[in-house]
């Protein structure tokens, strides 16, 4: 029983890091393949070359970490297992640590909700710059808003509504909602999407951490055993 439960162990650990260590490739190729075609992303949106070589660190960070895991459980390596198990283990306080940084910055709600205001204000306020122009407009098209708060933004500032407020080249009927409101609606699903996706990510390397440490010291053990049978032989 204890043996079949060591290889379901063994099983399970082979089977999550080869997962990953094909997601990391996947992320790798991505972002090669954005980096290839570098000149389309940049001007659909000047901020976005960062993304490529963002996939391809995150895609080669956990490609490396997986196959110590992968090769670990296949070859029944110690060493790899120690090290799988023990990366894992880091990153989940590191996690825990930085969820816990996040939460304390988010008690002042007011404050961060008044951070996000000024820096939607700067950008619409300064669309001179090139690339706050792009930026605003990719947001009110993405978003569907028009302004900080509403076209009023537009007609006082520049007495007429930029191309962007509207869905169509047509320019009949523009969007009435504020990219203000909108912006803050986006960013608190995608920290809340970010937290549940944290949180299940973090028990996960907890289980597989303690996992890994667990099989690789199974594995001591049996060496250990089978150097006692040799002695006892000789």
């Amino acid at each position: 029983m204890c043996h079949i439960f060591k290889e379901f162990v063994r099983f399970v650990i082979f089977v999550s890091a080869s997962l990953f260590t094909i997601i990391g490739a996947t992320l790798v190729l991505i972002g090669t393949l954005h980096l290839v075609n570098s000149k389309f992303v940049t001007d659909t949106f000047g901020s976005l070359h960062l993304i490529p070589y963002l996939l391809i660190t995150i895609g080669f960070i956990i490609f490396v970490i997986s196959f110590f895991g992968c090769q670990g459980a296949y070859k029944r390596n110690q060493c790899f297992l120690y090290t799988y198990g023990c990366i894992l283990l880091v990153f989940f306080v590191v996690q825990v640590a930085l969820g816990a940084y996040i939460i304390s910055q988010l008690k002042n709600k007011g404050e961060s909700r008044q951070n996000i205001e000024e820096t939607v204000n700067y950008i619409f306020e300064n669309t001179e710059n090139t690339l706050n122009k792009e930026t605003v407009d990719f947001v009110q098209q993405k978003l569907e808003c028009c302004g900080t708060y509403g076209p009023i933004f537009w007609f006082q500032k520049l007495k007429v509504l930029p191309k962007s407020c509207y869905k169509s080249e047509a320019n009949i009927l523009p969007f009435t909602s504020g990219c203000t409101d909108k912006i803050l609606h986006l960013l608190k699903n995608i920290l809340i999407g970010t937290g549940v996706g944290g949180l299940i990510l973090a028990m996960f390397e907890l289980v597989m951490g303690i996992l890994s440490l667990y099989f690789a010291s199974t594995l001591g053990k049996n060496y250990q055993h089978y150097l006692r049978a040799r002695n006892v032989v000789y």
